[in-house]
């Protein structure tokens, strides 16, 4: 079986093998959509995918782990209070005030992490979290500038 490393070696990786596979794009790095309405939709899906994907993993052995998780908790809470003023077509001050306080927990979360024992993974999933809040922000604030504008003409 020592022939089989160099073999692989030699004739690069099979059409069928997982290393011969295209990495997977960091979802904060891929452009947003032309509507900001759409790629704040966008955004909010990905980051509740994170956002509980990372709590239901989470061991809870360590202080730090207990820490996130209150933070990814409270993330979690604001993610459904920004759902639930969207889709109750609340005035867009409540709407960027929702997403404004998603983007402070995040944010604290991202900074307890970048500054504590937790491990690189942690630490990358966290800061695509955060990465993909201010996408978020940014996305409603274009909305908002852009229904704005809207109303103005009319």
């Amino acid at each position: 079986m020592d022939w089989l490393p160099r073999l692989r070696l030699q004739n690069g990786p099979r059409p069928n093998s997982p290393f011969s596979r295209p990495p997977m794009p960091n979802p904060a790095d891929i452009p947003a959509p032309a509507d900001p309405a759409v790629a704040a939709v966008k955004a909010i899906s990905d980051l509740d995918v994170v956002v509980r994907s990372v709590r239901s993993s989470l061991a809870l052995s360590k202080p730090w782990q207990r820490q996130l998780r209150a933070k990814l908790d409270e993330a979690a809470r604001h993610l459904d209070i920004l759902r639930l003023t969207i889709s109750l077509e609340r005035r867009d001050a409540e709407i960027v005030d929702a997403a404004g306080a998603l983007l402070t927990v995040l944010r604290q979360a991202h900074n307890y992490i970048d500054s504590g024992r937790a491990d690189e993974g942690t630490r990358s999933v966290v800061r695509l979290a955060f990465e993909l809040a201010q996408k978020m922000d940014r996305s409603i604030a274009a909305h908002q500038a852009a229904s704005a504008s809207c109303w103005g003409q009319g």
